[in-house]
């Protein structure tokens, strides 16, 4: 009679346990990555060039990624919408199908304007390299 009794409370617990567990939902803090800029890279021994970013999007984080040709990519500035610039030292080597370090924003909300990144194409030949934009976002 003991062993019913107790397999009835634990087959009770077991149902009460199953039945209130749902699965946690989903927040607004959750991010996700999307292009929101693109450019051409000329090949010149040294270089800079500008990626203007989709206006209005607050991005928690941005990467350059690279279609084809390839980029030394030596440092960015990365401007707000508010006219605030951030500059950041990346020293990235990066052939075609590849991206650079994510570059993380202190400020989670801010709206990124454009990114200037100076650069050489040394190691590359003569082609023209694509790149693009991607940033880390809010869903």
């Amino acid at each position: 009679m003991r062993n019913i009794t107790k397999s009835l409370l634990l087959g009770g617990l077991l149902i009460v346990a199953l039945v209130s567990f749902r699965p946690v939902p989903s927040h607004s803090n959750q991010v996700s990555w999307g292009k929101v800029g693109e450019s051409t890279v000329e090949p010149t021994a040294s270089g800079m060039t500008t990626v203007n970013a989709v206006a209005g999007l607050p991005l928690k984080a941005i990467k350059i990624k690279v279609l084809k040709g390839g980029v030394n990519l030596h440092r960015c500035e990365i401007w707000f919408n508010d006219g605030n610039k951030k500059s950041i030292e990346l020293r990235n080597d990066v052939s075609a199908g590849n991206e650079s370090r994510e570059i993380n924003l202190t400020d989670n909300n801010k709206q990124v304007n454009k990114v200037i990144f100076w650069y050489d194409t040394r190691s590359y030949g003569n082609q023209l390299s694509s790149v693009e934009l991607w940033g880390k976002r809010f869903a």
